[in-house]
């Protein structure tokens, strides 16, 4: 994979998500390359079909460690952050974002 722009945000979103679910760093590490590795191409987070790929991968690489409340705090704390280098970015437009990735996982029975 060739690393360009948007790279360091997936990376950084990725991390986010992954550190939130799983307690062992040496695991983190491996499971965030892991996944990024694994989006071939460069999957646009300010678009929803990027987004949902994001989202669908990191579900499939954390289901075996942790249950899906978990991962819904890890792809909303990730969510969140994301908007945080972007000053001005209101609370409201936050939380807009933040369901912009959240409503790509799985809804619960």
């Amino acid at each position: 994979m060739l690393w360009g722009s948007g790279h360091d945000r997936l990376l950084a979103f990725v991390y986010r998500c992954v550190g939130c679910c799983v307690p062992d760093q040496r695991l983190v590490g491996d499971l965030t390359v892991e996944v990024v590795a694994s989006l071939h191409g460069r999957p646009d987070l300010n678009r929803d079909q990027g987004r949902a790929r994001v989202v669908a991968r990191l579900v499939e690489a954390l289901t075996p460690y942790a249950n899906p409340d978990e991962i819904q705090a890890g792809v909303r704390f990730a969510a969140w952050l994301d908007q945080t280098p972007r000053s001005g970015v209101d609370p409201h437009a936050r939380v807009v974002a933040v369901r912009g990735f959240t409503r790509h996982l799985p809804v619960l029975a």
